[in-house]
């Protein structure tokens, strides 16, 4: 006979686990990986690790804050394996609206090779 042990009670162990033990635990089965994939449990460690207390679920859409968590993890990984020959300098010229004037725009531009492999 199996028991099953309560969401409440299994959000509230799960509330303890690292994020890789958490994605661990969501693949034991589905009951587990409804309650491992809930809001309450990624928006915590999304606030734990950023400063995101801003961003409310209408903001989101239809993103939960896991897909948000992994996102940002995902560009935090791109950047610290960034390396300077990655990004080019370049200086664009723009004419003024309606002034005749000649602007110049600095942009910093990040070329990695890893951007296709990571990017969503």
């Amino acid at each position: 006979m199996e028991v099953r042990l309560p969401d409440l009670a299994l959000k509230r162990i799960f509330s303890f686990l690292d994020v890789f033990s958490l994605l661990q635990v969501s693949q034991v089965n589905k009951d587990w990986n409804r309650v491992a994939d809930s809001n309450y449990l990624w928006r915590a460690h999304s606030l734990q690790r950023w400063d995101c207390s801003s961003i409310t679920d209408r903001h989101l859409g239809a993103f939960t804050w896991k897909q948000l968590f992994l996102h940002q993890r995902r560009k935090e990984l791109r950047l610290s394996l960034a390396q300077p020959d990655n990004f080019t300098y370049k200086i664009t010229k723009n004419t003024g609206m309606g002034t005749g004037a000649l602007e110049e725009h600095e942009q910093l531009v990040f070329r990695s090779p890893l951007y296709w492999i990571f990017a969503v």
